[in-house]
């Protein structure tokens, strides 16, 4: 039996979303090309899908890799902060739809994952510390011990092996716990509901991990929140959203965590503890218009 990989490049510019519906007949095209592939039935060929560099891109992969053919292996090789240390494990594939982030998606597991923070020496500080805001959400909800590495570090380049690895190892716990999050895989939307909306409503601006430093911002004590805002000022990251409730609530209102009315929100009073709390959509934009 041949094995077929495709590496899939993308040949838009850097900073614009490829997260889209139209992006998975693409991949699925590239993938199942006969000129490429020779991808007929009777050559028993095995197809994978092999992809590298952001969060979005994995997720438009990964997600084409669960439709086509019923299935077909997954490589995850993230060399971006945010897909290292978050999204290229765990399983999540997901692209937005008709302007909703992530709406559309399966559970689907890569066969691999191949992470070298050595590429991440090719990112500029603003990718670096956007992607740094996914460890902080996981610090906050389950480490206190990894938010005082990254709060105290003062040579990110030299703490990132450390970050990642924690980062992981939170993340893989959690999954194997929960892989279909019903319950505990929750917590690791901490910050996202606030941050998809902002995301959504900024049309391609901002970064996701920008947008999710802001949106932990809006689901925390007092407490917690000053402890956030001196740590994401220290490495740039935006500390509120210049965007209106009215702006927000389309994409709120459309959160895929929305049941019955209302939205399963992440709550953190301390750090290393979180409650899940049920809020309506305006519920949520009116706790987040108080802490502004």
């Amino acid at each position: 039996e041949k094995l077929r990989i495709c590496c899939w490049k993308p040949t838009c510019p850097s900073h614009t979303s490829l997260n889209w519906w139209d992006m998975t007949p693409r991949i699925i095209s590239t993938s199942s090309s006969p000129s490429m592939w020779e991808c007929r039935p009777e050559n028993s060929v095995s197809l994978s899908i092999v992809c590298q560099k952001s969060k979005n891109k994995q997720q438009d992969a990964a997600f084409a890799a669960s439709c086509y053919m019923r299935g077909v292996e997954f490589y995850n090789v993230p060399t971006t902060l945010l897909s290292q240390l978050d999204s290229s494990i765990g399983g999540k594939t997901a692209i937005d739809f008709e302007g909703v982030k992530n709406i559309v998606g399966s559970f689907y597991q890569p066969k691999a994952v191949l992470a070298d923070t050595d590429t991440l020496k090719t990112l500029d500080e603003r990718q670096l510390h956007a992607g740094l805001a996914e460890a902080v959400k996981m610090a906050v909800t389950f480490d206190d011990d990894l938010l005082a590495v990254i709060e105290n570090c003062d040579n990110l380049e030299n703490a990132l092996p450390e970050i990642v690895e924690k980062s992981l190892l939170i993340k893989k716990k959690v999954v194997e716990e929960d892989p279909d999050e019903k319950n505990l895989r929750r917590a690791l939307n901490f910050g996202h509901t606030i941050g998809h909306a902002v995301e959504s409503a900024a049309k391609g601006k901002l970064l996701h991990g920008e947008c999710v430093a802001t949106g932990m911002l809006y689901a925390c004590s007092d407490g917690v929140k000053t402890r956030l805002e001196n740590l994401m000022t220290k490495f740039g990251l935006p500390i509120k959203t210049e965007k209106t409730a009215a702006q927000l609530l389309p994409y709120i209102t459309h959160d895929k965590k929305a049941s019955g009315g209302k939205i399963s929100t992440v709550y953190v009073d301390e750090i290393g503890s979180f409650k899940f709390i049920d809020r309506t959509a305006e519920e949520i934009l009116l706790i987040s218009e108080k802490k502004k």
